[in-house]
């Protein structure tokens, strides 16, 4: 299925798994982080919540790690080495249709994530086509 056809068609495709999230076919839902966090904090409060940018894993391994230590009350991880896992090259390029659809969809997230954890994530937001 090419991936216009799997994101107009997530909906349909997860049914099967409701009450829950279909683990595979749920390609948008699982960029609705607000949603899953509103899911979270039902359960613990917010301040036992710790929200990391996994870009920060990559850009500030040391410091992200340490964040981490502090905020679980243990000792600090010591040489730990950078690595990429599960990261596989895409296929092809999102066309203008498929960046349209999903800045639709996640921009309005986008701004809702930003408020709800006090974050700047505008780089998350697909850049928008140049005019012609």
């Amino acid at each position: 299925m090419s991936f216009w056809d799997a994101i107009n068609n997530e909906k349909e495709r997860c049914l099967e798994a409701l009450p829950l999230q279909h683990r595979v076919y749920s390609y948008v839902s699982r960029g609705l982080y607000t949603e899953q966090l509103h899911r979270i904090w039902a359960y613990f409060p917010k301040d036992r919540v710790l929200c990391l940018k996994s870009e920060s894993l990559k850009e500030e391994l040391d410091e992200t790690l340490a964040r981490v230590c502090e905020f679980l009350q243990v000792s600090k991880f010591k040489g730990v080495a950078a690595r990429t896992a599960h990261s596989l090259p895409y296929e092809s390029r999102l066309t203008d249709r498929e960046r349209d659809y999903l800045r639709q969809i996640f921009e309005p997230e986008v701004r809702k994530l930003e408020k709800e954890l006090n974050w700047d994530c505008g780089e998350w937001l697909l850049p928008r086509r140049a005019a012609v």
